[in-house]
């Protein structure tokens, strides 16, 4: 049902109806992954709401500036050409996007802010970037990266010899978070509690 429900949000989507029209659409949807920043550009991964006004649904990526810094869960109004995601010789992008709902791109829209994250992602976006900059200023390359990616499940500058020994050595599962690494960060805060001197059922709900 899951499978057959996402099919038709792709090909019912008013974004097949309107991509490579080469004509400007508005678009009103919210960041839902962390955006990639990139040396010259970011990558926002937008869920939209509107498209034209119209309510719909689909995903779209979109290439953006870097003169403004975006955080997920902010909801944007943007305003440009969608285009079909391109295909190359040794890696089919545009199947890549589709499997993930992605079914156009928009490059370098103009983008305006409808609706800030709340303090909670606020909060919890800065609290990883602090994570980031101590492993970062305490441990060398590759090292820092590897720990980027058990513990926040930052795999993007894992360097590609690194992901090749992993996936050689059937190891590549310990740069995913998973329900183990909750389990034994769970663990890990229960027993630390505990020792504050917490009930277990508090330091369970705590937790």
């Amino acid at each position: 049902f899951r499978v057959k429900q996402f099919i038709y949000n792709l090909e019912t989507s008013l974004l097949l109806k309107l991509k490579d029209a080469n004509q400007e659409v508005t678009i009103i949807g919210k960041i839902i992954r962390e955006p990639e920043i990139k040396q010259d550009y970011q990558k926002l991964t937008i869920d939209i709401k509107k498209l034209n006004e119209k309510r719909t649904k689909g995903k779209i990526l979109v290439y953006a500036k870097r003169n403004n810094q975006y955080v997920q869960n902010e909801k944007l109004k943007l305003a440009g050409k969608l285009i079909t995601p391109p295909e190359f010789e040794d890696f089919n992008f545009r199947e890549y996007l589709k499997k993930q709902g992605i079914i156009s791109l928009m490059y370098y829209p103009r983008v305006e802010i409808e609706k800030e994250a709340n303090w909670f992602y606020g909060f919890l976006i800065k609290l990883k970037q602090r994570i980031r900059n101590l492993f970062n200023e305490n441990l060398p390359y590759p090292e820092n990266q590897l720990l980027r990616a058990i513990v926040l499940g930052d795999k993007k500058e894992l360097p590609d010899n690194l992901k090749q020994s992993f996936n050689k050595s059937g190891m590549r599962h310990i740069t995913a978070i998973s329900g183990m690494h909750i389990t034994i960060l769970m663990n890990i805060l229960i027993i630390f509690l505990i020792e504050l001197g917490f009930w277990r059922k508090q330091a369970g709900i705590i937790t």
